[in-house]
């Protein structure tokens, strides 16, 4: 995948089929997951719950690894006192 840039004075807007990317690559997302998002997959009580957050999670490190050039399963996040992630 070719390298993506972000300028100041735009957005980029990314739509991810959540259903469909844990259909068909379920394995392939988990893998992606750092030890403490996998453990937090695992708290979800609901197994949609627990397969949108892979694949949204997964999908966030691919997105992010295009533009920081970084391997999507060596991204790092930092967490706020209200749980968001930064890098």
């Amino acid at each position: 995948m070719q390298h993506k840039t972000i300028n100041f004075n735009e957005a980029h807007l990314w739509l991810v089929d959540l259903d469909a990317e844990i259909r068909t690559r379920r394995d392939a997302l988990e893998k992606l997951l750092s030890q403490d998002e996998c453990e937090r997959s695992c708290q979800f009580a609901f197994p949609y719950l627990k397969d949108n957050f892979v694949a949204a999670r997964a999908n966030l490190r691919l997105i992010l690894s295009d533009y920081i050039e970084v391997p999507s399963k060596e991204i790092q996040f930092k967490y706020t006192k209200h749980g968001k992630p930064q890098l």
